[in-house]
């Protein structure tokens, strides 16, 4: 039988774990999400991932999972309980199988020392043979007989009539007892292929660890029979020597042996039949727990399937999950480069200020040489003609002035236009983000490690934003293009910057270009003194 870890399934540990670490939301030991939208706090992003979880598809799916999930921890903590007993039970039977091999060895040796009883029975009868050929006067000598001078008259050398007698009585007890002795080791025969059988059927068991311990009491009290027998066989044998040698054979004993050693032998019989019995008991449990076996082998490639169908949805969530991450890091690294453009354009504007303060002193040093000309004209009337000029000339500077603060206004509402434009744009982007972050919530709350970077969330919003940013940035260009002096104006140049300056130039007076103040216009006052300055002088 295979082990629950080589039958293809993950150690019940980690597959508790990852269950328990799944139905608790990543609590414990949960990574930072980077990029996250500004103004939502954590909880609030939980609960509503969790709301949205629970009113979804998907959500109905993911606690179906989850009961799954835990069905198949749970079988598979009782199948692993089970193997556990099964290698237990195996082990114990293992032990069992080598204490009975001992055993057998044990009998094994106990039927040599019964052959090698036979073989002093044998002895005796070649013995008895002697003392038959010593009737005829024979001369008996060899070193099995030992004491052959007892059973002879020292006077005549023959044998006495009783003795004669005592010797065919103990030749025919001998030959009793050797016949019985035969029928003892022919029982002894079959016990002992007997017990090979049930040793040959007990190495195909993997159960039955109770049968085979009542098995080896029975054994024990049979090889303690078995030695009692033979103790008494010996015993039986040293008395038959004794017999020999006193030549006084005691009937009555022998016949209560005889019947002793015939109940021994219907014992015998009866105790092997009772372990026939029990051996086909043992071949029954063996064939249910066979099937056992077979029915948890089914559960095991029930419960390999369904944890293959989890692996395979846990993996396709871990990889939904990093493509929403990824669009979240883009989002990210699109914000981030944002806030560095907003920086920038501040940046822009204070150098704007500046350029546009000393713009103002270039232009206060103008008008007061301005007004220094026209009192100069007004003492000297002597250079009218160079004067009218030289005014003349001024006049047309003004006028380009205007000109040029009135491009500068406009400038400065294309810009303004362009901001309003940029900040749309990224209001449109917080419902993006808000639902990329609700579904990250949503893939969160199964429980699985995810890694989104803001690069991949930035992405996905440069897809979402390709289609008008390109028009847009046609429509600056042409509301900035024909501004221009010299071609197109780029938001980071020279163009920018007096654009900005007429803006904030416009602020500080309070109005409009077109509604500077009547000082501001010198033609309206001070070239109305000069003589020549008006409209029929300007056409002389």
């Amino acid at each position: 039988m295979r082990s629950f870890s080589s039958s293809g399934l993950a150690p019940v540990s980690e597959f508790v774990a990852a269950s328990d670490l799944a139905l608790q939301g990543r609590q414990r030991n949960r990574r930072p999400v980077r990029g996250r939208v500004r103004g939502q706090g954590t909880k609030s992003r939980i609960q509503s991932a969790r709301n949205f979880n629970d009113e979804s598809e998907e959500g109905r799916t993911n606690r179906a999972d989850e009961a799954l999930v835990r069905e198949g921890a749970r079988r598979s903590r009782d199948l692993q309980a089970e193997n556990t007993d099964l290698k237990l039970e195996r082990d114990a039977f293992r032990k069992d199988n080598l204490d009975m091999n001992n055993q057998m060895k044990s009998l094994l040796s106990e039927l040599e020392g019964l052959r090698a009883s036979r073989r002093e029975h044998q002895t005796l009868g070649n013995v008895s043979s002697r003392l038959q050929r010593s009737e005829t006067h024979e001369p008996i000598r060899g070193s099995g007989d030992v004491q052959q001078d007892r059973n002879f008259d020292g006077r005549t050398g023959a044998i006495s009539e009783s003795q004669s007698e005592e010797l065919q009585m103990l030749q025919s007890k001998t030959a009793d007892l050797l016949e019985e002795y035969e029928e003892i080791v022919a029982e002894k025969a079959g016990l002992s292929k007997s017990l090979k059988e049930a040793e040959e059927g007990r190495r195909t068991l993997q159960s039955g660890l109770h049968s085979s311990k009542n098995k080896q009491d029975q054994l024990e009290t049979e090889r303690d029979q078995l030695r009692k027998q033979v103790r008494e066989l010996r015993a039986l044998v040293t008395e038959l020597r004794v017999f020999r040698d006193s030549g006084n054979v005691d009937l009555l004993k022998s016949e209560e042996r005889n019947s002793y050693l015939q109940r021994d032998r219907e014992r015998l019989k009866e105790e092997l039949r009772e372990s026939n019995s029990k051996l086909s008991e043992e071949k029954l449990e063996l064939s249910n727990t066979q099937r056992l076996v077979s029915s948890i082998k089914c559960q095991l490639t029930e419960a390999q399937r369904k944890y293959d169908e989890f692996d395979s949805t846990e993996r396709r969530l871990k990889g939904e999950l990093g493509c929403q991450l990824g669009k979240l890091e883009e989002l990210q690294v699109l914000l981030d480069q944002t806030k560095i453009e907003k920086q920038k354009t501040q940046e822009e504007n204070i150098n704007l200020s500046t350029e546009l303060a000393s713009l103002r002193t270039e232009y206060e040093r103008s008008q007061n040489g301005y007004q220094s000309t026209l009192r100069d004209l007004e003492k000297s009337r002597f250079g009218f003609h160079q004067g009218q000029k030289e005014v003349v000339h001024l006049k047309g500077e003004m006028v380009k002035g205007k000109r040029d603060l009135s491009r500068v206004q406009r400038e400065r509402d294309s810009l303004r236009s362009i901001v309003k434009k940029r900040e749309s744009a990224l209001l449109a982007l917080r419902p993006v983000l808000t639902q990329v972050t609700n579904k990250i919530d949503a893939l969160l709350s199964v429980g699985q490690d995810v890694d989104y970077s803001p690069v991949d969330a930035a992405r996905d919003i440069a897809e979402s934003r390709c289609g008008t940013q390109a028009q847009e940035e046609q429509e600056e260009v042409a509301e900035i293009q024909p501004f221009s002096r010299q071609g197109p104006i780029s938001r980071r140049g020279k163009e920018h910057r007096s654009c900005a300056a007429a803006q904030l130039l416009c602020s500080y007076d309070g109005g409009d270009v077109n509604e500077i103040p009547a000082k501001s216009h010198p033609e309206n006052h001070e070239l109305s003194r000069i003589p020549g300055t008006s409209e029929q002088g300007r056409q002389a």
